[in-house]
């Protein structure tokens, strides 16, 4: 039998109910006796940098950025003092300030009071999520946290802005993803 397993293990571990770090590792499909007869296969292009489209500094920045991330998950990047802390780039560090979360969201959306209804402008950024209870005005930006209907775009991580509230349904703009502009609605 064919079986094909996708994905990080670092990343996708089971879930143990009220389990301890050796018992979720214990589980892991890497401990299973099964494990010998697998043939594994390593992915070594990352795909979403083929397909990026921008200067050739932004490209190089994103590829440094992603073989950093690569290498902290791979255990392989210099430590500080031989200890087991990580080095950030000050270009990463984003400094506390006065306001922590003021700081955040200033940073994250520069000029957010002018630009909160440009789709572009959403679109290249992290989405600050509200929480389901506080969605009660049209333009907030928002993102799915599970799948709905794939096939019309709606699944975990796809962001939207709120074009209208109803009683029992929320109307969107799909601002990410193979159907941008979209209108979608939410039960």
């Amino acid at each position: 039998m064919t079986v094909v397993l996708g994905g990080d293990f670092r990343q996708i571990l089971p879930v143990i109910p009220k389990g301890k770090r050796e018992h979720i590792i214990s589980a892991s499909i890497k401990r299973s006796y099964l494990w010998k007869n697998f043939e594994e296969y390593r992915l070594t292009e990352n795909m979403r940098l083929n397909s990026f489209e921008g200067s050739p500094e932004e490209k190089a920045k994103t590829t440094e950025f992603a073989n950093w991330i690569l290498n902290i998950g791979d255990g392989t990047t210099t430590t500080i003092d031989d200890e087991d802390w990580v080095s950030i780039p000050e270009d990463l560090i984003l400094h506390k300030g006065d306001d922590p979360k003021a700081s955040i969201v200033n940073n994250t959306y520069p000029e957010l009071h002018n630009k909160y209804t440009d789709r572009t402008y959403l679109e290249e950024r992290a989405i600050l999520c509200p929480r389901n209870e506080t969605v009660d005005q049209i333009n907030t930006p928002v993102m799915l946290m599970r799948n709905i209907n794939q096939s019309a775009g709606l699944c975990n991580g796809t962001r939207l802005t709120i074009t209208q509230l109803g009683k029992r349904f929320i109307e969107g703009q799909v601002i990410t993803g193979a159907n941008i502009g979209d209108k979608v609605y939410i039960p």
